[in-house]
């Protein structure tokens, strides 16, 4: 029985480390690339007819194929062989941390400069995060650990954080709509 989970959790792990090498090698590019629309029409303003469209367009796309990216590919595959408490811990973490990070780094793709370098950032850590998380979760489970006490605070504070981050990312968007509308006024 103990041979049988080492080698379920060792095909795991090179299963998940080619999706990992995969997601990164294939998604870096795209997410780099669109990333640099907006500083290449800081340079050059004429563009923006064409890259304002697709940075607009671009910004909910890689939310929600990043999100679902992440779940089918890491989280969901293991889930079969945790309890009930590490299955609904394993889920929440990736949520709540992709919550938070997530809005803030493909929120700043139409940003020069930083969004040049804020949403591949925020792509490679969280899918390097979910991956190694649900790593760490299937050694632990494997081991016959239980959840500790810290990753039950850290969801908590992932809660907090999460509200935190969206109602923080919503007072700065209103606030930058707000501003963006006096100054169409004003001139």
């Amino acid at each position: 029985m103990v041979v049988r989970k080492e080698e379920a959790l060792t095909e795991h792990r090179k299963e998940a480390n080619q999706k990992a090498a995969s997601v990164l090698n294939k998604g870096m590019p795209v997410v780099l690339g669109i990333s640099s629309l907006s500083t290449i029409t800081a340079f050059l303003p004429f563009l923006a007819v064409f890259t304002g469209p697709l940075i607009f367009l671009s910004i909910p796309g890689l939310l929600i194929s990043h999100a679902i990216l992440l779940r089918l590919w890491f989280v969901n595959p293991p889930q079969d062989q945790f309890d009930l408490s590490r299955r609904l811990i394993s889920r929440w973490v990736p949520r709540l941390l992709f919550l938070i990070l997530a809005p803030w780094g493909y929120g700043f793709i139409s940003t020069p400069w930083v969004g040049l370098f804020g949403p591949p950032l925020v792509f490679a850590a969280l899918t390097v995060f979910t991956h190694r998380y649900m790593g760490w979760q299937m050694q632990r489970q494997s081991d016959g650990l239980s959840i500790h006490w810290a990753e039950k605070a850290f969801i908590v504070a992932l809660s907090m954080g999460a509200m935190a981050s969206v109602v923080v990312f919503c007072a700065v968007a209103y606030g930058l709509g707000m501003l963006v509308e006096s100054f169409i006024q004003y001139f």
